[in-house]
């Protein structure tokens, strides 16, 4: 059976810090329809990423029982809104240092399904992250007036599970 809903509750629990910041973390459950400037800055977990080759998984079959998913997970840091501030030059060092504490906080963690009562358990596989620093809006389905563009990080990470 999958559990790729733990592999969310997993990156959804990573303890991801930039100095003294810590963002409000939304899972696939909890996704606002628009933020404020109180729960900036903000990591949201989106339930489908458009920013890989495969939009959510690829299924491969290895015979028998088995069955391989390779799943695309979109972590997406809004850090301010663009039209706030002076411009980039407010955000970069802040930009950077995220992805940096992010890495920080993925390191040594290739297991990634809580299975077996812990997680630890090879069934899912950190394969691979990506850090796109950009303006990234949001809500990204709402309509164009209703949309906010903010600074910030696209993390995708690729994960591969084992389904028996």
């Amino acid at each position: 059976m999958s559990d790729i809903l733990g592999v969310y509750a997993f990156i959804r629990d990573l303890d991801v810090r930039y100095g003294d910041v810590r963002p409000t973390v939304y899972g696939i459950d909890e996704l606002p329809g628009a933020l404020s400037r109180a729960q900036l800055p903000a990591r949201l977990l989106y339930p489908f990423s458009t920013l890989s080759e495969d939009l959510m998984g690829r299924f491969g079959s290895i015979g028998g029982r088995l069955v391989t998913v390779d799943w695309s997970i979109l972590d997406l840091y809004l850090h301010q809104p663009v039209k706030q501030g002076t411009g980039l030059y407010d955000v970069a060092d802040d930009i950077i240092g995220y992805c940096g504490a992010y890495a920080d906080a993925i390191r040594g963690k290739v297991n990634v399904a809580p299975s077996s009562g812990g997680y630890g358990h090879d069934q899912a596989t950190l394969q691979d992250v990506r850090f796109l620093p950009g303006i990234w809006p949001w809500p990204m389905d709402a309509p164009e007036d209703a949309v906010v563009e903010y600074y910030g990080v696209a993390v995708v990470l690729s994960v591969r599970e084992h389904i028996s």
